[in-house]
């Protein structure tokens, strides 16, 4: 794969978007251009193998002619049949190669556009040039890897590890819009690449949904849809769950692989117990979440009801009884000449899987995935390539692979849910990015030998082996500090990275101390301004208290004297003296009350005292509450 194949998935992306009909619609456009661009002579005649050889070479697609024929077939716009045997002619004037030169050249620059500013910030980054070349093949074994197989950590052959690339793809997704686009243009078309070619595109159908397919999972799938393996493991694997579901699959798993899934969890609570932790191949979410032996049981115990939320446990069908269709102990022989089987109970339970499938299938020759009736989903890309190398060999492996790869139909699906494909592939970026950033499993094994080496000649601690194979942060301190996979690992470099750890630990502390003093913060600010609403509040009432009984005494004493007035009056008679009288009491009393009427006021400002008084020692309880109760968390 060179630049040649990156702009050839710009190019299949774009053709996607233009016409998202079907997987023969997607390649089209490159059959055509091919033909009228330069397979075909003076009267127009195509040579089919001639073509199909010119485009494989020119766009690094792998064309048969069967799928040629079928697209020649297909554009009668573009193409007339004559004579017996059939021969293709171009009908002239009828295609303009223009506009695919043009999105051919736009795809080149857009190419060299982004290996131009990757260079420019790795020299800004690391201060290391790189050479274009270089660029091309860090994106070329990005792009073309199936980094998704590091999903499988039984698998040790997995060397690839790019912390500079890394570095760009994160930066790029979250600051530059232009660069970004560039990639999700080269990433969807190797994902439209890959599921083109994880089946026969002339048979397959775009539009056809899942409802009929049983899809079995195997054991890591289930392992990492669990969270066993990290939140970011499972977060991509519910991503292909949900792809799966939406488009009317039966998700499901045989028992045999549930048994697997528990003798994983049996082996990490075994060494978790015995203090053997070193044996384990997969523990970072288990430090990560401070798991002791206890807590792994209690996973044993509750796994088929997890297991249950997201699929169905069934039970797997019996093989042992002979099938006309498979020699299953000559199948089995295959798989452990070519695969080299560690365990023997790996290999069996490999082989009922696949069984089990073609069991399930009932004798269906369906040689589309749509149609098969069951599929075996698997995160092992060398046992689908084995058994898809074996169905060639052997003809009694009839119909549609009987398992896939979880990238392959998770490219499949992503391509039947247009709905959800941009959110699909910034997650499966973002995913893979930080997998470049970790250590190989291959390096990381080397890694841990050499500090057990070193540990046991005494040039390090038992404490200082132990944080350098198993703190959660010396995994990325390590990545940083010796960049290449292939490079020494020297009692040095070892120091670096336990001097990194503490810088790591001191600064993990800091921020953590600074996060809990701001969360406390927080909460005390809420506390307190709780405290000033009730305080507020507490005025408001002892106010109108006071208000009220200040209001109902005044009004009692002018009710008094307004009834000894009126009694009064009754009882004199009508002698004019005495109304004289009782008017010169009344002028008396207006007389001398008005004047006191300012004096209100100061009734206001009595109760406002009396008030605030009340207030401030309130005030000062609901205070001294909180500073006692966060002086505690201190």
């Amino acid at each position: 794969m060179n630049s040649v194949n990156l702009i050839t998935n710009a190019l299949l992306a774009v053709t996607w978007e233009h016409s998202k009909k079907d997987y023969l619609d997607i390649i089209a456009p490159f059959v055509i251009y091919a033909a009228y661009h330069e397979v075909k002579d003076e009267t127009g005649y195509i040579d089919v193998p001639e073509l199909t050889k010119y485009v494989n070479n020119e766009f690094r697609l792998h064309l048969v002619d069967t799928v040629t024929i079928c697209i020649l077939n297909r554009n009668k716009n573009f193409f007339e049949k004559k004579g017996k045997p059939v021969s293709y002619f171009i009908i002239a004037g009828k295609y303009n190669i223009q506009e695919f030169e043009d999105k051919r050249i736009n795809s080149r620059l857009n190419y060299e556009y982004f290996i131009n500013q990757m260079q420019k910030f790795l020299l800004e980054k690391t201060g290391r040039k790189f050479e274009d070349k270089k660029l091309e093949e860090k994106l070329t074994k990005f792009i073309s890897t199936n980094y998704f197989d590091l999903l499988n950590f039984m698998n040790k052959i997995i060397s690839y590890r790019d912390n500079e690339l890394a570095l760009f793809i994160s930066y790029i997704l979250d600051n530059d819009e232009i660069l970004k686009n560039i990639l999700i243009d080269i990433v969807k078309g190797q994902m439209i690449y890959e599921a083109l070619y994880a089946q026969q595109i002339d048979k397959a159908d775009i539009k056809q949904k899942f409802n009929n397919l049983y899809v079995y999972l195997d054991t890591t799938f289930i392992f990492y849809m669990l969270g066993y393996g990290g939140k970011r493991y499972k977060e991509y694997i519910l991503q292909i769950i949900d792809l799966l579901t939406g488009l009317g699959a039966n998700l499901r798993c045989f028992k045999h692989t549930v048994d697997e899934v528990r003798g994983i969890l049996e082996k990490c609570e075994s060494a978790m117990r015995h203090g053997n932790e070193k044996s384990l191949v997969n523990l970072d979410w288990f430090l990560e979440n401070g798991m002791q032996a206890s807590d792994v049981m209690i996973l044993i115990s509750s796994l088929e009801v997890n297991i249950s939320k997201y699929l169905k446990i069934v039970d797997t069908p019996d093989y042992s009884e002979p099938m006309k269709n498979i020699n299953w102990v000559q199948f089995s022989q295959y798989l452990e000449e070519k695969i080299n089987y560690r365990r023997e109970k790996a290999l069996q339970n490999d082989v009922e899987s696949i069984a089990a499938i073609f069991r399930l299938r009932t004798n269906r020759n369906a040689r589309t995935l749509e149609n098969c009736g069951a599929i075996f989903v698997t995160t092992n890309q060398k046992l689908v390539r084995t058994v898809k190398d074996y169905q060639k060999l052997h003809d009694d492996m009839k119909g549609f692979y009987p398992c896939i790869s979880e990238y392959e139909i998770s490219n499949i699906a992503w391509l039947k849910t247009p709905s959800k494909q941009d959110k699909f592939v910034n997650n499966s970026l973002k995913f893979s990015a930080s997998i470049l950033k970790e250590p190989s499993p291959v390096f990381w094994k080397r890694f841990a030998e050499t500090v057990d080496k070193f540990q046991s000649e005494g040039a390090i601690t038992l404490e200082n082996a132990t944080e350098l194979k198993y703190e959660l942060y010396s995994k990325r301190n390590t990545a940083e500090i010796l960049q290449e996979d292939d490079c020494d690992i020297t009692l040095e470099s070892l120091q670096k990275i336990l001097e990194r750890n503490q810088r790591t630990q001191h600064r993990e502390l800091v921020n953590k101390l600074e996060k809990r003093n701001e969360k406390i913060s927080q909460l005390k600010s809420g506390d307190i301004a709780n405290a000033d609403i009730k305080i507020k509040n507490y005025g408001k009432l002892w106010k109108g208290v006071y208000i009220f009984a200040y209001i109902f005494s005044l009004l009692s004493a002018l009710t008094l004297a307004f009834c000894s007035i009126l009694d009064l009056a009754i009882d004199l008679t009508n002698s004019p003296f005495k109304f004289v009288f009782i008017i010169e009491i009344l002028g008396v009393a207006v007389t001398f009350f008005i004047p006191k009427v300012k004096d209100l006021w100061h009734i206001k400002a009595t109760i406002s005292a009396s008030v605030d008084k009340k207030v401030e020692k309130k005030k000062s309880e609901l205070y001294d509450a909180i500073e006692k109760k966060y002086a505690e968390l201190d």
